[in-house]
């Protein structure tokens, strides 16, 4: 029974990532996004903050923000929160400078602001071949270990070190499968 499981598990997982893949490569390729990169103006960033907050809403991300080239976060759909993502420099994290060079990415970590573990995919966002920044969508993958841990089986996702990413068993999460 464990390992008949094992396919659910892993396609409960691949079906959330996928399914999110798409809301940042969409949004790189939305105007309102590109504008308000190109004048990074008060009225456009307002507009795309409302409109990112109802894109996450739907899509049911737990974050979407626009980076400009400098690393800023412009515009978030968390704007006007105490948590806020707009001002926030991102410069350092891999989903922003890989996405830069490579026109995409995705990275698995803790949220700056946030503080909570999450998977960040990234699209950069051209005009006529010149990069503007970057879109970014957070998923927090709470469902997904819920699903895991209804099932009654102990599942979990490690990186490339061992490091376990995501778990039906919570104490186990950040945890190394051996020394490090």
């Amino acid at each position: 029974p464990a390992l008949a499981a094992l396919p659910l598990a892993a396609g409960t997982l691949t079906g959330e990532i996928e399914t999110q893949r798409l809301g940042p490569l969409v949004l790189a390729r939305d105007d309102a996004v590109r504008g308000a990169l190109r004048r990074a103006g008060k009225m456009q960033e307002a507009a795309l903050n409302d409109k990112l907050k109802a894109i996450a809403g739907d899509a049911s991300a737990s974050a979407i923000y626009v980076i400009d080239t400098a690393g800023i976060a412009i515009s978030a759909s968390n704007a006007g929160e105490p948590t806020s993502f707009v001002g926030i420099d991102y410069n350092f994290r891999h989903y922003f400078q890989e996405a830069m060079a490579k026109g995409a990415a995705s990275q698995y970590g803790l949220g700056t602001i946030s503080g909570r573990p999450g998977l960040y995919l990234s699209s950069r966002v051209d005009d006529n071949g010149k990069p503007l920044g970057v879109a970014v969508l957070k998923v927090e993958l709470d469902g997904v270990e819920a699903n895991w841990r209804s099932s009654g089986f102990l599942v979990f996702v490690t990186d490339e070190r061992g490091v376990v990413l995501a778990t039906s068993q919570p104490d186990w999460r950040f945890r190394a499968l051996a020394p490090l």
